[in-house]
């Protein structure tokens, strides 16, 4: 236990430690782009609701487009969203082939 503890905190620092780096280059937080720095998986970030918050606190409030009408606007926002959807439509294909698969 002690062992998964002292891992668990040294992803911790790195995780802190990436948040900080990536707020003084300027770049946008995100789950992805900390987890990504930190050489953690994304699972980790919200497996620790404090992560996340810190994480979360940090991006910025979307404009008024992005809330109303993001497909419109240009921000990259939306498009991002439909990428991730479509790479978990095609995680959720090969979760099926393989279960038909065992059948």
């Amino acid at each position: 236990m002690k062992g998964r503890q002292a891992d668990s905190q040294r992803r911790r620092t790195r995780v802190l430690a990436a948040i900080s780096a990536l707020t003084r280059s300027g770049e946008r937080l995100s789950v992805a782009s900390v987890a990504h720095a930190a050489g953690v998986d994304r699972a980790f970030l919200y497996r620790h609701p404090d992560l996340l918050a810190r994480i979360r606190s940090t991006e910025p409030d979307l404009p008024e487009p992005c809330r109303d009408r993001p497909e419109l606007c240009g921000c990259g926002c939306h498009a991002a969203h439909l990428a991730e959807v479509a790479l978990l439509r095609e995680e959720v294909a090969r979760l099926n082939r393989l279960l038909a698969d065992r059948a």
